[in-house]
This record gives structure tokens, sequence and C-alpha cells, in this order.
């Protein structure tokens, strides 16, 4: 498998925050999944200082699922992390966050139980897949969708 590219994480990112925007659901949201250095970094770029969102991200909360405007933002990130290297790791800290969220795959296979078998998840944007499930009592699966 090949590592994912910084421009990429950038363009998962902003299409996270798209997303969230087309939930209406607002930027300190996520901003609180992270802490210390990572939002010291990314605050900046995504609010000013009174607290409303920087021109580019309000732009793309008008229209969160337009390419110019999810562009401009990634141009913000990319522009930051090119006057700023270390920035990489935020980057990567944000993005494994994000992942962790969404797009998360639950794969069972060969399980065996004389019990019985139960299983609980929530996931979000998830796929789920069970093989091979063996048991002589009962088979639980309890699975919510986000």
């Amino acid at each position: 498998m090949e590592p994912i590219t910084t421009t990429a994480m950038i363009a998962g990112i902003v299409t996270y925050i798209g997303t969230q925007f087309s939930k209406n659901k607002p930027i300190s949201e996520f901003l609180n999944e992270f802490a210390g250095e990572t939002v010291k970094w990314i605050k900046p770029l995504l609010l000013k200082e009174d607290g409303s969102l920087q021109n580019e991200l309000q732009s793309l909360k008008s229209k969160p699922k337009s390419n110019a405007r999810e562009n401009a933002v990634k141009s913000v990130l990319e522009i930051s992390l090119e006057d700023n290297p270390e920035a990489k790791k935020h980057i990567k800290e944000i993005f494994n966050k994000i992942q962790e969220k969404v797009n998360s795959n639950l794969e069972v296979t060969n399980l065996k139980s004389k019990d019985g078998i139960e299983i609980e998840a929530v996931q979000e944007n998830s796929k789920a897949k069970f093989d091979n499930l063996d048991t002589q009592g009962k088979i639980n699966i309890n699975i919510k969708q986000k």
C-alpha cells in the first residue's frame, strides 16, 4: 500500500470540513477534537481573532460541495505547510483522527464460539463484512450507522 501524500491528507481534511458544514455542524466541533499544538496551528487558519470564520471557510460553508471553494481552503492549508514544514505532523494527526471517524471497515472472518457471538459497533460511512460465523448459541450483531 502506497503512503498517503500530504496533499491527499489536506484534501481529505477539507472534504471532511465541507461535509460537516453540509450537515450544519459548527467548526467548533471539528476543532474540539484536537488539542495543543495542532489547535494552535489550525485554528488561525480557520477562524479570525473574533472567532468568526476566515473568508475561505465562510465561502465553503455557504457552498460546501463547491470544488472551487474546497480548493481555496486547501490552498490556505498548503501555504501554511509551505511556510511551516513542521505542520506536516499536525496534518497527519488531523487526517488520522478523521479516518478513525469515517470510512472504517469492520471485517469478521472465521469466528467460532460455543456460547454465542455478540458484536456491537458504531460506525459512520462504513462497511461491515461477516464471514464464517460458527456458534451453537445465538448470534447478535448490533451496528449503528451515524
